[in-house]
């Protein structure tokens, strides 16, 4: 049987939408997020990408896009943009904000990391989001929660947290284990003789 309805971006958000509901449900939490994480990665694109759709972040010395993604405290996508990789953390963050609170007008927390600056801030506020810079603890590498008062307290919508976690290891950590590489390769291996 094959697919003949045609996906519309719209059904395509709304089916997208049903699921994250279902799955914080299942989770036993509102359907409705509250509290957002807000992430960016720079990556390399292949070298058949045209030009006018790439970039130079110039902090990471990366010729690629940006992808700027923003989850709830499941881990869940609420949003995502992809974009030239100059374009600043900032302007990414400002964009994904915008596409959260279109669609899930109950976000009113957000953690980003210490790449963004006050212009995400200030647009948070003027959306009726708090947006939070959490630093990241330079004597500790990989991910860790920041600000550890209790260790054992989980992270949830409805209570203020006492450990946030780093949204660069939590957010972009779980993309890069999903992400395919940009060009594939065949090894060929040894051919088998067919016994026979």
């Amino acid at each position: 049987m094959r697919w003949t309805m045609p996906v519309t971006p719209t059904l395509a958000d709304q089916l997208t939408y049903d699921l994250t509901r279902l799955a914080r449900v299942k989770e036993g939490r509102r359907p409705e997020p509250t509290a957002s994480v807000i992430d960016t990665q720079s990556v390399k694109t292949a070298i058949n990408v045209p030009l006018t759709s790439q970039g130079t972040d110039a902090a990471k010395k990366i010729v690629g896009r940006k992808r700027g993604i923003i989850t709830d405290t499941l881990g869940l996508l609420l949003a995502v943009t992809v974009t030239a990789a100059s374009l600043s953390e900032n302007a990414v963050g400002i964009q994904l904000l915008d596409q959260a609170k279109k669609t899930y007008p109950s976000v009113s927390k957000s953690w980003v990391d210490t790449g963004f600056k006050n212009a995400v801030i200030e647009h948070g506020a003027s959306l009726g989001i708090d947006v939070e810079v959490v630093n990241r603890n330079p004597g500790v590498r990989g991910f860790h929660v920041a600000s550890i008062d209790n260790p054992t307290k989980r992270i949830t919508d409805e209570t203020t947290p006492s450990g946030i976690p780093l949204p660069s290891s939590w957010t972009t950590g779980t993309v890069r284990s999903n992400n395919r590489p940009a060009r594939r390769y065949r090894v060929p291996g040894p051919r088998r003789r067919r016994k026979g």
